[in-house]
């Protein structure tokens, strides 16, 4: 058994003391960072045909934005997910399921409990139990209505097949009142899979003393200083292997390095030095795709972004433009042609014109944007950060001497959002 599979055995030893216990209901997982994808790794092996868990998990990624309609928001994508898999379950000869028609929508939490439920019955046949994986993002509403809506799903009383996992960060804990108040529904789930002995572990593992072999060692041994906290050894060991990379012509290695380093320079403040890693990942991704080397035009992409979100937090607002104009034109001639990137990219040099007073420029990163967002999923658009760039292309030609502007802008937004638009936005933005 190696590390991966020693951790992912922690993981289900973890879950089966949840899934076991007769009256949790809510498993409340205390991780961090790469704690995270090894427990969502095990998700998605139970998801796998000959999987030893037989429930039934679906897990969505649904912005917490709407406190007191958030379960509905759920309830929306539970439908949504399960008609996407219609055909397939056809295929496999599971019946077709048809979702009870919606209540009086007094309470939100009760109609998402009462349509998985309704889902689970169906199917209690095929697995004992429908877990829903709640990954709310960022929380635009706020930590405070997360745990009001968190409590309000505790204090159900929630049948024994339906059950509910979210993570909660180790470091800045949100739902430990929550689970103070509801000991018995909500289980606290803190398996010790420490991530950085596993990559050592891994390396250890891997032995060879060839150039590959020692390259992974020193990368491996770059993200397991880094995860200890020690800067410096991080970047001793990522200075060994950018030069180990350019020894043996890897260009593609080299752009990966500089990249982690600029990243791990920029988290602790140094601005200069993390600008420098960045620019030494571009040359060297750029050197990489000039080879033919395949992935170089992502590389490139990205250290070009990491650039611009660097300058930008150093407040060199016209280098920032430039760098977010350059994605666009990046992903524009090698790709790839991302349009959540080019909406965003577009926004951020819009930003940046604002900042240096050039209302001019703003504008024409803000039209600019509003086309982009045409090669977004209709249903997906609301979910962007398209409401910003309404609001500040709306607010920008609301007068002289951009208010010709106006009926142009318009007549984008309503093409891309409906003739309901205001309310649709404005219900996006924090009050």
């Amino acid at each position: 058994m190696n590390a991966v599979e020693e951790r992912l055995e922690r993981i289900g030893e973890a879950w089966l003391a949840f899934t076991d216990d007769p009256e949790a209901r809510i498993g409340r997982w205390r991780l961090d960072g790469d704690e995270i994808g090894l427990v969502e790794t095990f998700m998605e092996a139970q998801t796998m045909e000959g999987s030893a868990v037989e429930d039934f998990f679906l897990r969505l990624d649904v912005p917490f934005a709407d406190p007191a309609a958030h379960g509905l928001r759920l309830r929306e994508a539970f439908i949504q997910e399960i008609e996407a898999a219609a055909d397939e379950m056809a295929e496999a000869g599971v019946e077709r399921w048809r979702p009870p028609p919606l209540g009086p929508q007094v309470d939100d939490v009760a109609e998402l409990l009462a349509l998985m439920h309704a889902f689970a019955t169906t199917y209690r046949s095929l697995f004992p139990r429908v877990i829903l994986v709640l990954l709310p993002g960022e929380l635009p509403a706020g930590p405070d209505a997360w745990r009001w809506w968190v409590s309000r799903l505790a204090e159900r009383p929630i049948p024994e097949h339906l059950r509910f996992m979210l993570f909660d960060p180790t470091a800045a804990p949100l739902l430990d009142d929550v689970a103070s108040a509801n000991p018995s529904t909500v289980m606290t789930l803190a398996p010790d899979l420490d991530p950085a002995g596993m990559l050592e572990q891994l390396a250890r593992d891997v032995g060879g003393t060839g150039p590959g072999d020692l390259f992974r060692r020193y990368f491996v041994g770059m993200s397991t200083a880094a995860q200890r906290g020690d800067l410096q050894a991080a970047l001793r060991m990522g200075d060994s292997a950018a030069e180990l990379a350019k020894r043996q012509g890897w260009p593609q290695q080299v752009a990966v390095v500089h990249m982690a380093m600029g990243s791990l320079l920029l988290g602790s403040g140094q601005l200069k030095k993390a600008l420098a890693a960045f620019g030494a990942s571009r040359a060297a991704a750029t050197a990489s795709r000039d080879a033919g080397d395949a992935g170089s035009d992502v590389v490139v992409l990205q250290a070009r972004l990491a650039e611009a979100g660097a300058l930008f937090k150093a407040e060199a607002f016209p280098e920032a433009a430039q760098a977010y104009e350059d994605v666009v034109a990046i992903a524009r001639e090698h790709g790839p042609e991302d349009p959540l990137l080019m909406l965003e990219s577009r926004r951020m040099a819009a930003i940046c014109y604002e900042r240096m007073n050039r209302a001019d420029g703003a504008l024409h990163h803000l039209r600019a944007a509003l086309v982009e967002a045409e090669n977004i999923e209709p249903d997906q658009r609301l979910d962007t950060t398209l409401p910003y760039v309404v609001r500040s292309a709306w607010q920008l030609t609301a007068g002289p001497p951009h208010d010709g502007h106006r009926p142009e802008v318009a007549a984008r937004i309503e093409e891309l959002l409906g003739p309901e638009w205001p309310a649709r936005v404005q219900e996006k933005l924090p009050a």
